[in-house]
């Protein structure tokens, strides 16, 4: 979105003083901002006044993060506002909710800032409401059609490789290494059974994976310090899986996973943006209001509707 059609902070500030019967929700993405909108659409509030977001339409300056130690993000913007909003607003708070995904606050200790205006996903990202055997098996069922697959099969055989590569990224992140990720092709070239066969096991070769990563970002030298921060966090209890996984990552090794069984008619369901796409419409709103996000989220728009 070009910088001129971005409404600046102080307008915002304006215009929640003026406005304070609007009641907006700032989120990070266009994922986000589709379940949410959906949600609320499906819900028995009155939304007339009610808008969803996403951060991009707000000009938030990389250097405004950077000087409150927020790293240069759509995350962080939407931490930004929420803790500039409630600071600049004179009297009550300002009728708006941002809502942030979790990301590694599980595993690392969170710094950020804080805001009484401020939510977060109850996992580590808004696709994580995905990882769910009812919303696969669903996709499996009505989407491919297939009698083969078992949801919980999946959803077993796929988790280990994505802890490890989320304790991968975690340590990248508590070590402030700034590594680039492998691309698709390097990172499948990680595993140990790279062609795929129905029936067979996903094996992750984090070894082989890690020194790929090191050697990609000029940090071979760095392994032993990586790998302990990597058994650190490992260490650490914590019992949901949905905080041990990126949403993306899930995405697209699910993809990876079930290519070998989709009919050669159905190929575009190996292409993680329609795969995302049809299992979001798996969601349904007595699934989602079993979380704490979008509880609070109803409550306190009852609240401010009342």
């Amino acid at each position: 979105m070009e910088d001129e059609k971005r409404r600046k902070l102080d307008e915002l500030v304006t215009l929640y003083e003026l406005e304070p019967s609007l009641h907006d929700v700032y989120v990070e993405g266009l994922t986000d901002k589709s379940i949410i909108q959906w949600f609320l659409d499906k819900s028995n509030l009155d939304t007339k006044n009610c808008a969803v977001y996403e951060i991009d339409t707000v000009d938030i300056p990389t250097d405004q993060l950077l000087a409150l130690g927020l790293n240069d993000s759509n995350r962080s913007r939407v931490i930004f506002l929420a803790f500039q909003l409630q600071s600049l607003s004179e009297g009550s708070l300002p009728p708006v909710i941002c809502i942030a995904d979790k990301d590694f606050d599980n595993l690392i200790a969170s710094s950020h800032i804080e805001s009484e205006l401020l939510l977060f996903t109850d996992y580590t990202s808004i696709d994580m409401y995905l990882f769910d055997s009812n919303i696969i098996e669903k996709f499996l069922k009505l989407a491919l059609r297939k009698d083969d697959l078992e949801a919980v099969n999946i959803l077993e055989n796929i988790y280990p490789s994505l802890e490890e590569m989320f304790l991968l990224r975690a340590a990248n992140q508590s070590l402030s290494y700034g590594m680039e990720w492998l691309l698709p092709g390097a990172l499948k070239d990680c595993f140990k059974n790279k062609k795929r066969r129905k029936g067979d096991p996903l094996e992750f070769d984090s070894n082989a994976f890690v020194d790929k990563y090191l050697n990609k970002n000029d940090r071979s030298s760095e392994k032993i310090a990586f790998l302990d921060k990597v058994k650190e966090l490992r260490n650490k209890n914590i019992s949901e899986i949905r905080n041990k996984i990126r949403g993306h990552d899930f995405i697209e090794l699910f993809c990876w996973y079930i290519e070998p069984y989709i009919p050669k008619n159905k190929k575009g369901f190996s292409e993680p943006e329609i795969v995302l796409g049809t299992l979001l419409c798996c969601l349904d709103v007595e699934y989602l209001m079993k979380e704490k996000l979008f509880q609070e989220l109803i409550r306190r728009l009852s609240q401010e509707n009342g």
